[in-house]
């Protein structure tokens, strides 16, 4: 093993321990292994265990490529997922923009994490009521660190770790789904455009220092 790799290797295995020790209730780094392209499975790297299909996206060292055309990675329903309270984080790289695209959610009546209108980042409940962030994610050459937290009462957004607003929104009562990377789960809509490198659901909120630590342990895979 060269240099270089050592030092890869030595600093992904501190970034996991300190990802584990935060303890999401869904950790999908989905640049760590190959698993195949279509039908190859994995069990996601959080302390739960789910077990994630891929169908079409196509594995690279930064993450899964997703291509559109009902690319997903599919996740069964948990009941460690079934969320109110909850923050979500993931690692992305548009291929695309100007049409609402999932990162994660669930099927209809589930919460979902995607691009909305205007390219804002969104949080909702599928096919019902949603909320957005402030600033529109445009770019399609460079990755960025997406996130959000919701108390039941307000949604705080994130992008790379600086506060992107605060709406209210009141409690939907997210639903009991499945859930998928990149596509509405159970659908064949808004499938996503692009990589994304790894998923992270809290059932927490998470402080705005929790989302800057998160930040500059992982940002050295993707900027």
């Amino acid at each position: 093993m060269s240099t270089k790799e050592r030092i890869v290797a030595q600093r992904s295995i501190a970034t996991e321990r300190f990802i584990l020790s935060t303890m999401p209730v869904l950790y999908v780094p989905l640049g760590k292994n190959d698993h195949g392209s279509s039908g190859g499975s994995f069990t996601s790297s959080d302390g739960h265990g789910h077990t994630c299909t891929v169908t079409g996206a196509l594995w690279r060292r930064n993450g899964y490529s997703f291509a559109e055309n009902n690319n997903r990675i599919n996740i069964p329903q948990s009941s460690f997922l079934d969320l109110t309270t909850m923050s979500i984080i993931v690692w992305v790289q548009r291929g695309d923009i100007g049409r609402t695209q999932v990162m994660f959610g669930g099927a209809s009546g589930g919460y979902i994490f995607y691009f909305g209108a205007g390219n804002l980042i969104t949080l909702g409940k599928a096919d019902v009521n949603v909320i957005s962030g402030d600033t529109a994610v445009t770019s399609t050459t460079v990755c960025n660190h997406c996130g959000v937290t919701y108390d039941c009462v307000t949604a705080s957004f994130y992008l790379n770790a600086v506060a992107d607003g605060t709406p209210a929104y009141a409690d939907p009562t997210f639903g009991s789904t499945v859930r998928a990377i990149g596509i509405q789960a159970t659908q064949n809509s808004l499938d996503f455009n692009g990589i994304i490198g790894e998923v992270l659901v809290y059932n927490r909120v998470l402080s705005p220092l929790e989302f800057q630590q998160h930040f500059i342990q992982t940002r050295w895979r993707y900027q």
